[in-house]
């Protein structure tokens, strides 16, 4: 008996430094394979996500102009403090599609790292360029959101509403503060 455990022992030496070696070869081998269709996996996710913030951001921008376009009208009229609302609510929708622009932007940085790393610089070159237009147009709306919020405050303060107006102001500094942050 101690004689058959002597010749297993000796047998398990030498099998297991190559068993070893083919276990970590197979999972290194294994990993390899396996992460690269991960990271394409990611990589698509992330274009998916990026082009829906885009699409939000946009959508928002095109609600804002609305708002803008019905304040001007409410303005004709006479009608300062529901004018005043409109400018007040497109500039907040300006906001949101800046924010949304910015995380769409933040997306795409992430996929230009994973396009360089992969070797694809024509599709990271595509990629960064939609990523900066991304960056400008969430600084455009921050600028604009500032503007259309001034606008408003201007027109509560006209009727004598200062609640609204100081609203408005903070809101203006906010858009400021955010956009000397993006620089």
């Amino acid at each position: 008996m101690l004689h058959r455990k002597r010749a297993i022992n000796k047998m398990f030496r030498r099998i297991s430094p190559g068993l070893i070696i083919a276990i970590g070869l197979f999972s290194l081998l294994s990993q390899g394979y396996t992460e690269e269709p991960e990271g394409r996996e990611s990589t698509e996710q992330w274009e998916e996500i990026a082009l829906i913030r885009q699409q939000i951001a946009v959508d928002l921008d095109l609600q804002a102009e609305s708002k803008r376009t019905d304040a001007i009208k409410l303005e004709s009229i006479r009608s300062y403090e529901t004018a005043g609302d409109a400018l007040d609510d497109a500039g907040d929708d300006k906001y949101s599609a800046s924010d949304n622009y910015q995380k769409a932007s933040k997306y795409w940085r992430k996929i230009v790292e994973a396009y360089k790393t992969a070797g694809e610089d024509i599709k990271g070159k595509k990629a960064q360029d939609i990523g900066d237009t991304t960056w400008e147009a969430a600084k455009r709306t921050l600028r604009e959101g500032a503007k259309l919020h001034r606008t408003a405050a201007e027109l509560f303060e006209s009727v004598n509403n200062l609640d609204k107006k100081i609203s408005a102001l903070k809101k203006v500094a906010r858009n400021l503060e955010s956009l000397l942050n993006m620089k």
